[in-house]
């Protein structure tokens, strides 16, 4: 009995480890699901904001292709009016300054003659300019694009990075009879693609049609490595992807060895292509955070479901436990009346008022019995006093009974003849016989 469990101990043992069993299922799906799902979320809002940044640079590049695309189509241009060209790039230049200020480096015009020749307007004034075996020109040249990017190259002027902005002019007639160009300083969007991160180790790339870097962490790749030829197997995969006009998310190892993923879309407008890299364990550490807030309150529930399953078997235990003890006093002899401890409005209370009217019965049961116990031993009493006085009577008559037998024979003793007169006396009556009337008394 020392080493039995109680039903309490009963309870927590079997309904405890159940509760744990399922709250650590529970835990694990959700930490699965939610993960999965957060990460997800995560990768979408990531590869949402690298969308509207590409969407916004190609939006700035739109507008500067308007731009020449406007300049290309007025009045002067269609008829190579030289002297309205040459006002024209000056008036142009002194706006975008205004408008972009450093954003161009020169903006031009120049016959559709093969002969390289541009007239130019740049910081330092009017000039002419010959690009004849420069690769845009030979494209431009080919006719094909009314209106397209060249290739970024390295100003030999200023040494900064930059693009041309090349809109084809078309006579009255629709012959090409000229070319309006802007040189872009890539500076403009470097500076602004360079600021834009996800997480504090995180970069962006930013890539040329023919994958050569236009932004890259490292400054020694720029304009000299292309990302398409990067000796890092899964960097040149995403140099691929970055070309490929696809948006998506690419996990990779960088040179060290560390987890990355970069977010990569198509700049539209270009064709270029831009991506932005960020540290896994970063970007994805408020996953982390959010499952270890959920397993902290995993276990939060854990305790307060144990708790309430401890209260409410305390709670149902109490009577039993009241329950028991009256029996104890009940299996003692106490069967005094004792207020009803249990006050529940259940199957406990009614057990509770069903023994206390047991012990009640038992109590005046016993009660009756007890009396009927003293009423026989009185009786008892009383017969054995009268027992007593017929055993002295008894005794008194045998007494009596003694004294009258021993007086009766002291008589017999007294009134016989002793042995020599009794001699004595036969011989007299041998001698003589006796007379009628003395054989009479004899007898």
């Amino acid at each position: 009995m020392g080493n039995a469990r109680t039903v309490k101990a009963e309870v927590l043992m079997y309904v405890l480890p159940i509760v744990a069993i399922g709250l650590i299922i529970m835990s694990a799906v959700t930490f699965k699901y939610v993960g999965s799902t957060f990460e997800k979320q995560i990768t979408t809002d990531s590869t949402t904001m690298v969308v509207e940044m590409s969407d916004s640079i190609s939006n700035w590049l739109d507008k500067r292709r308007l731009e020449t695309r406007l300049a290309a189509d007025n009045f002067g241009a269609r008829n190579m009016n030289v002297e309205m060209l040459n006002q024209n790039i000056q008036y142009r230049y002194e706006l975008m300054q205004k408008i972009y200020p450093g954003a161009y480096d020169s903006v031009s015009w120049g016959p559709f003659d093969g002969s390289g020749t541009l007239y130019g307007w740049t910081k330092s004034g009017f000039k002419e300019m010959h690009n004849k075996d420069k690769g845009w020109y030979k494209e431009t040249m080919t006719g094909q694009h009314e209106s397209f990017f060249s290739t970024p190259v390295i100003s030999q002027a200023t040494g900064k990075i930059i693009f041309n902005s090349i809109s084809l002019i078309t006579s009255n007639e629709g012959k090409t009879v000229g070319m309006i160009l802007a040189a872009v300083n890539v500076d403009a969007l470097t500076e602004k693609v360079s600021a834009f991160k996800l997480g504090e180790h995180g970069y962006s790339l930013l890539i040329s049609e023919d994958g050569t870097y236009l932004v890259n962490p490292d400054p020694e790749a720029i304009m000299k490595k292309k990302a398409t030829e990067e000796s890092n197997p899964e960097l040149k995969a995403l140099g691929k992807k970055m070309l490929s006009g696809d948006t998506g998310a690419m996990k990779f190892k960088d040179n060290d060895g560390k987890d990355k993923i970069a977010f990569y879309t198509p700049i539209k407008a270009s064709g270029w292509g831009l991506a932005t890299v960020a540290d896994q364990d970063e970007l994805f550490a408020p996953v982390g955070n959010a499952l270890k807030i959920m397993t902290g309150i995993s276990l939060v529930i854990l305790v307060l479901i144990s708790l309430a399953i401890l209260f409410i078997v305390n709670r149902v235990m109490h009577p039993l436990s009241v329950m028991m003890n009256e029996m104890h006093l009940m299996a003692g002899n106490d069967l005094r009346d004792r207020p009803n401890e249990v006050t529940a409005n259940n199957e406990l209370g009614r057990l509770s008022e069903a023994m206390v009217e047991m012990r009640q019965s038992i109590a005046a049961t016993v009660k009756k019995v007890s009396g009927s116990s003293e009423t026989l031993a009185a009786a008892s009493e009383e017969l054995n006093a009268t027992t007593e006085q017929s055993a002295q009577a008894s005794s008194q008559v045998a007494d009596s009974i003694v004294n009258v037998a021993q007086g009766t024979a002291e008589q017999l003793t007294s009134s016989r003849p002793s042995a020599p007169a009794r001699r004595k006396s036969a011989k007299s009556s041998t001698r003589s016989p006796a007379s009628p009337t003395r054989r009479t008394c004899s007898r």
